[in-house]
């Protein structure tokens, strides 16, 4: 059985996962639109674009946790415990009766601690989902790269069989340059420290072939695409289940390629030489190469390669200067904070959400209980009710706003509390027994004694005989509501008359659906009590009804 922890890590999951995916495709949209407007000459340019949303995407995650503790989306106020208090509700109405009712949507349950919460929903399952693909594919990646290492530990060193000229090239390039058989093209495998890896066939290359692959691979060295693709690999991981990022990843990779191409071309002149050797090289199967690799040749889209190569007019370096690079981290990090503080502004926008989780004194979690929230400036009420595990959710609610928080469960003391909710808020109240009362009367003789001038009568009161059903009508489940998955607990506010009928039934709470709450009125309006009697007379008597309407 899943512990309740590990739903409530799910649900928080969810929530980041749906900002992170909404920045993704944003970023994406964004990349496009710039490619389109600005149209870069260069491929080097236009790497710079992609590589600048998925820097983006990478920085989203820091950005929207740095947004929500900033002043404008919100400062985290911690919530005010006071001792539980007993008093009025809902503008001045005493809460002297309150009647709880669970209505589910399949057979009812004989014990509303069945009923199926709204904390064990959809969203916590996927958040929890996404965590075990998530690490099912670090894991794997894990292995890859311990299988990569031990490949450059097997692999030889290559310079000393270079021809002298070829030599100084790769000291000029600061490149670490292996051989291995076991692979079938030249990639380059690494992050901070990457190497070039021939396949042993190199030495029967000729010239042309052997220069054209060793500037191919200079340039993925140069321009630090071993971290790009790094940073690309770990976002398709962690978003494995977005399209964006597996499309941002695809157009990283094409015109990186596209870049080193122009970088390679640019340096040898030779534009015939390297597109035959380019050929030559993706006419080998590359099935061997390592994953996560840059393979000089690998993938379907090497003939549209040589063509472009083979038409271009003019030829351009394929790196980017270091004042561009700079500038493009630049960028993506401001839209990636521009991004989250419009994620977070939305969010609010939308109303703030009240969570947590109902409390025992033993700090258990307790179901079905009843949370009530009351804005004293507007007179707004809301209510909910805690579910099987003891969760519960209000969304909706004015951000920036004190309201005050009453708690009721069987068995325990009401406990009311004051909360700021400011933006997003979690509040876990910790309910205590109710007290027992016992009333006792110590009798003695009091000594006779004159007194003079009239005697005052005291009335002597106090007896209050609590209201007891008679009759019980169950709310039924708007069979509408039921198939669109609608659930919410409503909030009413009656009147027990003296022949012992509820009257004036109203809602109270606004959030909620009114067709579950007009189901709600029509079934408390036919409940009957016995009348409430003080000091043997019955008197009408205010009470407060939640009627919690539940999907298993």
């Amino acid at each position: 059985m899943i512990g309740i922890e590990w739903l409530e890590l799910g649900r928080m999951l969810f929530s980041a996962l749906t900002a992170v995916s909404i920045g993704a495709a944003v970023l994406a949209a964004l990349a496009w639109a710039a490619t389109v407007v600005l149209r870069p000459r260069s491929a080097a340019s236009e790497h710079g674009v992609w590589a600048a949303a998925l820097t983006g995407l990478a920085i989203l995650p820091a950005a929207l946790g740095l947004a929500a503790i900033l002043p404008v989306a919100g400062v985290d106020v911690p919530a005010l415990h006071v001792p539980a208090l007993d008093i009025p509700l809902l503008n001045g109405a005493v809460l002297g009766v309150t009647e709880t009712a669970t209505t589910e949507g399949a057979e009812p349950a004989p014990s509303t601690a069945a009923a199926s919460s709204a904390g064990l929903d959809w969203r916590a399952w996927l958040g929890l989902g996404w965590l075990a693909v998530a690490a099912l594919l670090l894991l794997r990646a894990g292995a890859q790269t311990l299988q990569a290492r031990g490949l450059l530990r097997r692999a030889r060193a290559v310079e000393p069989s270079l021809p002298d000229r070829f030599r100084e090239e790769v000291r000029a390039a600061r490149a670490s340059l292996v051989e291995s058989a076991a692979v079938d093209s030249p990639a380059v495998i690494g992050v901070l420290r990457p190497t070039i890896v021939l396949p042993e066939s190199w030495r029967d290359w000729s010239e042309v072939k052997l220069r054209s692959v060793l500037l191919h691979e200079f340039a993925h060295v140069a321009r630090g695409d071993g971290r790009t693709f790094a940073l690309a690999r770990a976002a398709t991981t962690l978003l494995w289940f977005h399209p964006a990022a597996y499309w941002l990843h695809a157009k990283l990779r094409s015109t990186a390629e596209h870049a080193c191409d122009d970088h390679a071309v640019f340096l040898s002149g030779d534009r015939e030489g390297y597109a035959q050797a380019l050929l030559e090289i993706a006419s080998v199967r590359a099935a061997a190469t390592p994953a996560g690799a840059l393979a000089m040749a690998s993938g379907s889209r090497v003939g549209r390669r040589i063509d472009r190569i083979i038409a271009a007019s003019a030829t351009s370096s394929g790196l980017l200067s270091p004042g561009a690079r700079r500038a493009s981290t630049l960028v993506s990090l401001c839209v990636a904070v521009l991004l989250a503080l419009a994620s977070v502004a939305v969010a609010q926008s939308g109303g703030a959400t009240l969570s947590g989780s109902v409390l025992d004194p033993s700090g258990a979690r307790t179901p079905n209980a009843v949370i009530v929230l009351v804005n004293e400036e507007t007179g707004k009420v809301e209510a909910t009710s805690s579910g099987a595990d003891g969760a519960y959710r209000i969304t909706g609610l004015e951000a920036s706003t004190e309201y005050v928080i009453e708690v009721r469960g069987q068995g325990f003391a009401a406990l009311t509390d004051r909360l700021e909710v400011d933006g997003d808020t979690t509040f876990d109240p910790r309910l205590s027994i109710r007290p027992v009362e016992e009333e006792i009367l110590v009798s003695g003789t009091r000594q006779a004694r004159t007194t003079t001038g009239s005697r005052t009568r005291t009335r002597i009161g106090g007896r209050v005989d609590r209201a007891k059903m008679t009759k019980y009508v169950e709310p039924i489940y708007p069979p509408a509501a039921e198939r669109e998955g609608v659930e919410g607990t409503v909030l009413l506010q009656a009147t027990i008359s003296v022949e012992g009928v509820p009257t004036d039934v109203r809602t109270v709470n606004t959030l909620v659906d009114e067709r579950l709450a007009e189901a709600a009125r029509t079934a408390v309006r036919q409940w009957r009590y016995e009348p409430v009697k003080l000091n043997g007379e019955a008197v009408p008597i205010g009470t407060v009804m939640s009627v919690a309407f539940q999907l298993p």
